[in-house]
């Protein structure tokens, strides 16, 4: 059995996973930050994080405080140096997000996340 991946409405978000989560599957709601925590429907489909709540799991960790693709970088600073914080390396370059230097201060955003200078 394929899993149902039909997208009506062409946002890139299947039409079943927008329907568990409130989301209008007729509607293209893919740019819309229902629960207004810095993460796109779409993006919070990639993430696999909940478009109706800032936070996943029991412990409430900010979706934006996730490192989502494990390169040791947070959501909330790959958006802002704008990387992909679905994939850990969403460069041309094809080095891991977390040992770029977007800001060009000569220090790895993981080391920026290790010291806590990286927002």
């Amino acid at each position: 059995d394929q899993p149902n991946v039909e997208d009506t409405d062409g946002d890139g978000m299947p039409d079943v996973w927008e329907r568990q989560n409130n989301l209008d599957p007729q509607r293209n709601d893919g740019a819309v930050d229902t629960d207004r925590d810095g993460l796109v429907n779409s993006l919070e489909y990639d993430l696999n994080t909940s478009p109706q709540s800032p936070y996943t799991g029991d412990n409430l960790v900010a979706d934006v405080d996730l490192d989502s693709d494990g390169d040791g970088v947070r959501n909330a600073v790959e958006l802002k140096t704008g990387t992909d914080p679905a994939e850990p390396v969403s460069t041309d370059a094809g080095v891991s997000d977390g040992l770029l230097d977007p800001d060009n201060d000569g220090v790895t955003s993981i080391e920026e996340e290790q010291a806590g200078t990286a927002d």
